[in-house]
């Protein structure tokens, strides 16, 4: 059956519930297109775990996903769409960069979506934004950790995803840094009319969001 998406056009639906290892999850919430929502809470409480299933790296017991009108993941019916079917933009706390590809690669990577011609210009232009302009052919291993974060960064916003996870996403940058990537956060959100959910243990990014939500380990 075809799923209406009308005035649902983008947004986030999550009702999971699941165990992995010592981690127990049992959240419900939304998140409207064009919205930002914090999530918090001390280690062991599931954060990352709770990102890992949005974006289907992670099997819920029970539970329903949806986004933008379509379900990702339906536990009554068997439903669980793979990561590449559910466009989601994931920064990872480790990166997850490609090591032997330059900065420039591995946000090219992303843009598969263009014609090869136009990657690498759109690609220089998002690691320009993100103050990395020069960095463009090292590698992850020459960059510093900040530095390998911000190309993480712009590697999933290339994608123009339908959903954007963000874990940390400016943990390992100085103020001024993070205030420059919140504002491309904020910014990209925006213009592409995506939900997306930070995990954050930062005021400053908190405070960028438009709801919060608590987690707390079982």
């Amino acid at each position: 059956m075809t799923e209406n998406r009308g005035a649902e056009l983008g947004a986030l639906k999550a009702d999971i519930e699941g165990t992995i290892a010592d981690v127990r999850i049992n959240e419900r919430f939304s998140v409207a297109s064009g919205k930002i929502l914090a999530v918090s809470g001390p280690s062991g409480s599931g954060k990352t775990t709770l990102l890992r299933g949005l974006a289907g790296l992670w099997r819920p017991q029970a539970g329903r996903i949806s986004c933008g009108g379509f379900a990702w993941f339906d536990s009554s019916t068997g439903l669980d769409k793979p990561v590449e079917d559910r466009r989601v933009g994931f920064v990872f706390q480790d990166q997850a960069l490609f090591p032997r590809m330059s900065a420039l690669a591995n946000v090219c990577f992303a843009l598969a979506h263009l014609p090869r011609s136009a990657r690498g210009t759109e690609a220089e232009r998002l690691l320009n934004s993100v103050g990395l302009g020069s960095r463009l052919s090292s590698r992850p291993a020459e960059l510093s950790g900040g530095e390998q974060q911000r190309v993480a960064l712009a590697r999933a916003i290339a994608s123009k995803p339908d959903l954007l996870l963000l874990d940390e996403p400016v943990a390992a940058l100085d103020s001024s840094t993070a205030e420059t990537a919140l504002n491309l956060i904020t910014q990209t959100v925006s213009e592409l009319q995506i939900p997306c959910v930070l995990v954050t243990h930062s005021a400053e990014s908190a405070a960028t969001a438009d709801d919060f939500l608590s987690m707390n380990p079982a």
